[in-house]
Formats: structure tokens, sequence, C-alpha cells
């Protein structure tokens, strides 16, 4: 049970650190949306806050 739930968490984690990757390049290519620059800033955020978490769960 713990390996499952060890191993569902890890794939949630790369899930949402694949998706807002996906998500900053999508707005750094469309520079055109006023809104982009702050949607970038609270995507890296969460970004950080997904990382950060991942590498205190794996110590």
């Amino acid at each position: 049970m713990y390996l499952t739930l060890l191993l569902l968490s890890i794939v949630g984690m790369v899930t949402l650190i694949c998706v807002l990757v996906f998500i900053i390049y999508k707005i750094l290519r469309d520079k055109k949306n006023g809104y982009s620059w702050f949607s970038l800033i609270l995507i890296v955020f969460f970004l950080g806050l997904a990382i950060w978490q991942s590498l205190t769960f794996l110590t």
C-alpha cells in the first residue's frame, strides 16, 4: 500500500511539473496577452512549490 501511494505521488508531481512547464512555454511564446506575465509569475510560484514539496518528500 505504501509503495502504491509513493508511486502515485511521484507520478502526480511529474505530471504537475510537466503541465506547468508546458504552460510556461506557451505563455513565453505568446507575448501578446497582457495577463500572461501575471500568469507566468503564479505558475512559476506553483512550479517551485511543487518541486520543493517533491524534494522534501524524498528526504
